[in-house]
């Protein structure tokens, strides 16, 4: 049984909510080969200049090997290779692809067209997915470019020299892929295609696929990351339904230092000073210094429970309850936890 299946169930059993209430807990027999073919290399040549194009993809948590590799087909099916496609894998902890932005920085630009009707606000979550990025200490900068007319070209077998993040379907269980060009050894585009179908929220409470936490991750690849075998790390590759994952791990943070260095250690972001929780079940990694969790979630009634795997058993908190139940005692920094919320709440760290 992976991580994501006991994380996901003890946070459901746990708290007495019913599968519906946190929708995409990964089926027991998903195979754990699913997790490490999610993303794809490909080789093309347009206008007589040879590219490597690699494509990675956000999985949905209920996903099968079988309909992974369908989507790459798919996806495949799109460009004129000059070569047979080449599967990625993921490596622990962190993997780089082989080519950089030459000069540590990449603009991108937002393409409305095709999103879900419901939606709104999604520009401001797409800001602050990139902002977070910029924010981890490494020498790498997003810029905002603003609206486009620009396609998702670059996810479709053309490039057109803008870094498009736009709206088109996906096949099976992809939430959202990220299709990075490379000339040599130099990032020249990339473009990020969100599948429209999913049930897209920007933490407004409702339980559903969070787009800050799909785009952060996507925005990891645009960089040249990809995928990792670190299950609570932002750029592992499945998502489960419900959850929140909008803060750097240390491991997200080590590979974004290795491919453009920074300060401090192993390009270490700056200590935040708060943390965000949505209604719901949020998986995190503790930001904090070491901390009791009645400290922690001290005043902030909106926390319900919190939940942790330690020596291979369940430990948990849950406020107002007697200290037989609480044998979760101490929150440790870079240990992810699930914080099951019945609201949304900026939760300040205690220095």
């Amino acid at each position: 049984m992976g991580i994501w299946t006991r994380l996901g169930l003890a946070a459901v059993g746990l708290a007495g909510l019913t599968a519906a209430g946190v929708r995409g807990v990964q089926a027991e027999d998903a195979p754990a080969a699913a997790y490490r073919t999610a993303g794809m290399t490909l080789q093309v040549q347009r206008d007589g200049i040879p590219y490597t194009v690699v494509i990675e993809m956000l999985l949905d948590s209920e996903v099968s090997e079988e309909a992974v590799q369908a989507a790459l087909a798919t996806v495949a099916s799109r460009f004129p290779l000059t070569e047979a496609p080449q599967t990625a894998s993921a490596h622990d902890p962190f993997i780089l692809n082989s080519s950089r932005w030459p000069d540590a920085r990449a603009a991108w630009a937002y393409n409305a067209t095709g999103k879900p009707a419901s939606l709104h606000g999604e520009r401001d979550v797409i800001a602050a997915a990139a902002a977070s990025w910029n924010a981890a200490g490494s020498n790498f900068t997003f810029t905002d470019a603003g609206g486009t007319g620009a396609g998702t070209t670059g996810c479709h077998g053309a490039t057109d020299a803008v870094n498009t993040i736009g709206w088109g379907h996906q096949d099976g269980a992809v939430l959202a892929i990220t299709c990075g060009w490379y000339s040599g050894n130099r990032s020249t585009e990339f473009d990020m295609e969100i599948d429209p179908d999913w049930d897209w929220t920007v933490g407004n409470g409702r339980i559903g696929v969070d787009l800050e936490s799909v785009v952060l991750h996507e925005f990891g690849h645009a960089l040249g990351l990809a995928h990792s075998d670190d299950h609570s790390a932002v750029m592992y590759s499945t998502y489960l339904t419900g959850t929140t994952r909008r803060a750097l791990t240390a491991d997200d943070i080590g590979g974004l230092a290795a491919m453009y260095g920074g300060g401090g250690v192993a390009g270490a972001a700056a200590t935040p000073t708060s943390f965000a929780l949505q209604s719901g079940a949020n998986l995190l990694t503790w930001p904090g210094p070491e901390s009791t969790p009645q400290q922690a979630f001290a005043g902030h009634p909106e926390v319900v429970a919190v939940y942790a795997l330690e020596g291979g058993r369940w430990r948990q908190y849950v406020p107002g309850a007697p200290s037989y139940v609480n044998d979760l005692v101490t929150l440790k920094q870079g240990t992810p936890y699930w914080v099951l919320a019945s609201g949304a709440v900026s939760i300040p760290i205690q220095g």
